[in-house]
């Protein structure tokens, strides 16, 4: 069983998940959708103008409602920011902070992701991820966390996507 440690800092809970809502595929096209509609609304002018206009901010302040909902999430959660001590093997995983614990089979997550810097598992349909700083690993464990990735969706071993 490996252990690794790490915590998470409020910025960079915020940050990640903003942009992972944001660049989200769905999400693109609803702000495009909101731009172009805006855009054909100016044009077509007169009455049709100032709800172009309310859909052109909608698109622009729509990152920045995201932001803010998550930015509430994490402030209200002081289990995401607390020390995270994670132990894992070839069944599950096992997580511990002050106050909480968690116990998870490989075969419960929904699917996986990574970026340069973090790892991300889906513990939902939703896409809900657990966030796990890379740098908490050492070489070898990573190389053994990639291994046991392989048993989320049903032992069935997939590229990643590289999501930020």
């Amino acid at each position: 069983m490996a252990t690794v440690e790490y915590q998470l800092t409020k910025r960079e809970l915020i940050l990640t998940a903003t942009l992972r809502i944001v660049l989200r595929a769905r999400t693109l096209v609803a702000i495009g959708y909101l731009l172009f509609m805006g855009l054909l609304l100016i044009w077509f002018g007169d009455a049709y103008r100032i709800i172009g206009w309310v859909c052109l901010a909608l698109a622009m302040l729509w990152p920045l409602i995201f932001l803010r909902a998550i930015q509430r999430i994490v402030n209200a959660n002081p289990v995401l920011t607390s020390k995270i001590t994670m132990h894992f093997d070839e069944v599950g995983i096992v997580s511990v902070s002050p106050g909480y614990r968690s116990e998870r089979e490989w075969l419960s997550f929904f699917g996986w992701s990574h970026s340069d810097k973090y790892f991300f598992l889906k513990v939902d349909k939703l896409g809900t991820p657990i966030t796990i700083p890379k740098r908490a690993f050492t070489d070898a464990q990573l190389k053994m966390f990639f291994e046991q990735l392989s048993h989320i969706n049903h032992n069935q071993a997939h590229a990643p996507r590289r999501d930020q």
